[in-house]
C-alpha cells in the first residue's frame, strides 16, 4: 500500500522497527518521540496512541513531532463512521471476515433474524400456517376459516342443549321466546307453558288468528279465530278405539272438585269396561254434557228461549221449548189407547199411581198417570 505522510511530517522518514500494538513493544507513549521517526506494526492490536486505538499489521506509527499518527499499510482495517455513497446494494461483514457486496444482507448477518409471534418463532423469509398464544385487537378476517379446536369456545348452549359451532341440532329444551314469529313451518311442542296475562284484551294469553270481535274484558285464557266461508272450529279428538276411550272437553272449579265435561265416547265405548252404570251416558257414540260433583244449570241469561230439538237434519219444529218467560212447550208427547180399559178396574183404577204437577197460566193443575 502506498504510504503518505501527513502534513506534519516533513523532511527524511527514520525508520525503527516494528511494533507489537497488542503488547505496545517497544513502549510508545502518547505526545513523546522523536519526529519523522515511525514504526511498522507486526501485531495487531488496540494499544492507545494519542486517541489511536485500532492498528493492523502493515500500518506505520510516525511520529510528527507533536502526537502520534498512523499510516495505513495493513490489508485488513478496522473503520468507524465509513460512508458509502455511490455502491448499489449493501456491504455487510461478519466479525472478522472480509467486507462482502451483495443486494441482500442474509440472515446470519443480522443481529436479530427472527420473530415470535404469539409462541411460534418464525425466521425472517420463511413462512408458518399456524399461531397460537396470541392476542389480536380490531382484526378483520377477510377470507378463510379458523378452526373451531382453535377456539376457547367452539360450542354454545341453547336452553338445555349444547350447539357445537358447525352443527345442526333439530330439537332444544328449555327456551324462553319472547316475541317469536313462526312464519313457516310446523312446530311440533311437547308441552307448551303460556304465561297468562289476565289483562283486559280482545287477545288470550293463547291466540290463534289475532284480535277477536268481543269487548276486551280480563280473564281470557285462549282466543281462537278464523276467517272461513263456511265454518270455524277448533277439534278435540281422541283417536284411541279402545271401548273405555272418550274425548271431551272439561272445566274444573277452583280445587278440582267439580267438574263438567262435553264429551264424545268412543265407537266401542262399553259402560261396563268403563264402569258406569247402564244410562244413555254410557251409549257408543253418545255425546254427553254432565256435571260431577255440582248441579248442571243449562239456560239462557236474558230473555231467550232454550230450545230441544232431534233429528235437525229434517226436523223443522222444537221437541219441547222453555220460552223466554220459562213456560214449557212440548210439541208431543208417545201417547196410545186402550179399548178395554175400565175405569175402577186394574186397567184403569181409581186411584191414579200419581200426579204430574204443571203450571197452567199461572195455576198449578194435577194431570193422573196410571201404571201400564
Amino acid at each position: 500500500m502506498l504510504k503518505t505522510a501527513s502534513s506534519g511530517t516533513t523532511g527524511q522518514l527514520n525508520y525503527q522497527g516494528t511494533w507489537n500494538a497488542n503488547t505496545n513493544s517497544p513502549t510508545l507513549v502518547s505526545g513523546t518521540g522523536t519526529k519523522n521517526n515511525y514504526y511498522v506494526v507486526s501485531v495487531a492490536g488496540t494499544t492507545t496512541l494519542d486517541g489511536i486505538s485500532s492498528w493492523s499489521v502493515g500500518d506505520w506509527a510516525i511520529f510528527n513531532g507533536t502526537v502520534w499518527e498512523k499510516v495505513l499499510g495493513g490489508t485488513t482495517e478496522s473503520f468507524a463512521n465509513v460512508s458509502i455513497t455511490t455502491a448499489t446494494g449493501y456491504l455487510y461483514a461478519n466479525n472478522t471476515a472480509n467486507v462482502t457486496a451483495s443486494l441482500t444482507i442474509p440472515n446470519s448477518g443480522l443481529a436479530n433474524s427472527n420473530v415470535i409471534i404469539g409462541n411460534v418463532t418464525i425466521a425472517l423469509g420463511s413462512s408458518t400456517a399456524n399461531l397460537a398464544n396470541l392476542t389480536l385487537a380490531n382484526v378483520i378476517i377477510q377470507s378463510g376459516t379458523i378452526p373451531s379446536a382453535n377456539l376457547s369456545s367452539n360450542s354454545v348452549v341453547i336452553g338445555n342443549t349444547t350447539v357445537a359451532l358447525g352443527s345442526t341440532v333439530t330439537s332444544l329444551g328449555n327456551v324462553t321466546l319472547t316475541n317469536t314469529t313462526i312464519s313457516s313451518g310446523t312446530a311440533n311442542l311437547t308441552t307448551a307453558n303460556v304465561t297468562f296475562s289476565g289483562a283486559s284484551s280482545s287477545i288470550g294469553s293463547l291466540s290463534v288468528g289475532g284480535a277477536a270481535n268481543i269487548t276486551a274484558d280480563t280473564g281470557l285464557i285462549a282466543s281462537f279465530v278464523g276467517s272461513a266461508t263456511n265454518y270455524s272450529f277448533v277439534a278435540v279428538q281422541n283417536k284411541q278405539t279402545s271401548n273405555t276411550a272418550y274425548g271431551a272437553y272439561s272445566l274444573y272449579n277452583e280445587s278440582g272438585t267439580v267438574y263438567a265435561d262435553l264429551g264424545i265416547n268412543s265407537t266401542t265405548y262399553s259402560y261396563s269396561a268403563a264402569g258406569f252404570p247402564n244410562n244413555n251416558f254410557s251409549l257408543p257414540n253418545a255425546t254427553f254434557l254432565q256435571a260431577g260433583g255440582g248441579d248442571l244449570s243449562i239456560g239462557t241469561n236474558q230473555a231467550n228461549a232454550v230450545h230441544f230439538i232431534a233429528n235437525g237434519a229434517v226436523s223443522t219444529a222444537d221437541a219441547m221449548t222453555i220460552n223466554s218467560n220459562n213456560s214449557v212447550t212440548i210439541v208431543s208427547m208417545s201417547q196410545s189407547t186402550s179399548s178395554t180399559a175400565t175405569f175402577a178396574t186394574s186397567s184403569l183404577p181409581l186411584v191414579p199411581a200419581g200426579y204430574l204437577i204443571i203450571n197452567n197460566n199461572g195455576t198449578n193443575v194435577k194431570v193422573p198417570y196410571y201404571a201400564v
